[in-house]
């Protein structure tokens, strides 16, 4: 679970209902008139690892931005 006042829900890109469950989070998003933003989450044990760690090609020191591609789970969030 999230600990942001602006989380919406945590998404399976995997899941059959990974499509119809965004685009309700877009229509929700929409009619509050907010925009929304996807952050993806590496999880464990995932072949993409090594590309953000220490020494990585898509490292960062900062806070990171997973690729979409590169998730196992997306958390949806709303932003003004």
């Amino acid at each position: 679970m999230r600990y942001s006042k602006n989380f919406l829900m945590t998404l399976d890109p995997a899941a059959d209902d990974y499509a119809l469950r965004l685009e309700q989070a877009r229509n929700f998003a929409r009619v509050a008139k907010l925009g929304l933003r996807l952050r993806g989450r590496l999880g464990q044990n995932n072949p993409n690892r090594a590309l953000y760690a220490v020494g990585g090609s898509l490292y960062r020191p900062c806070a990171q931005d997973i690729r979409l591609e590169h998730a196992t789970r997306v958390d949806v969030y709303l932003k003004k």
